[in-house]
């Protein structure tokens, strides 16, 4: 997906789902990343991102995974904003392990050229 983005024409790409916690989060986490955003701005509007889409699940009657997400992470000795810079370093969070037989961790340009990162730079502010 991010490939196909980086490669696509001017104009704008829309990509969504029904909350971008999870494929969609990921993608919206790179796509700046790969445009030189830093880590710290990134994660700050992911926590910008999870305040928004409270009203979003009480609308829909549905329980906000917000609060089951900080228990994890914090289970885990770790917050969102470092969770978010270890992903776009590809590395394993402090205080975990890999999962035995989980691929190796790759960089956030995997799959998409340093090219592609220059024209999400210019082609899609």
């Amino acid at each position: 997906m991010i490939e196909a983005i980086a490669r696509s024409a001017p104009g704008g790409v829309l990509f969504h789902c029904g909350a971008g916690r999870d494929r969609t989060g990921l993608v919206a986490l790179l796509l700046p990343a790969l445009a030189g955003v830093e880590a710290d701005a990134i994660a700050a509007d992911y926590d910008l991102s999870a305040e928004a889409v409270k009203p979003l699940f009480a609308a829909l009657g549905a329980e906000d995974q917000g609060p089951r997400i900080a228990a994890a992470l914090a289970e885990r000795g770790t917050t969102t904003a470092a969770a978010i810079r270890d992903t776009l370093d590809g590395s394993t969070p402090s205080g975990t392990s890999s999962r035995p037989g989980s691929p190796a961790p790759t960089s956030p340009t995997s799959g998409a050229g340093s090219r592609d990162g220059t024209r999400l730079e210019n082609d899609h502010p």
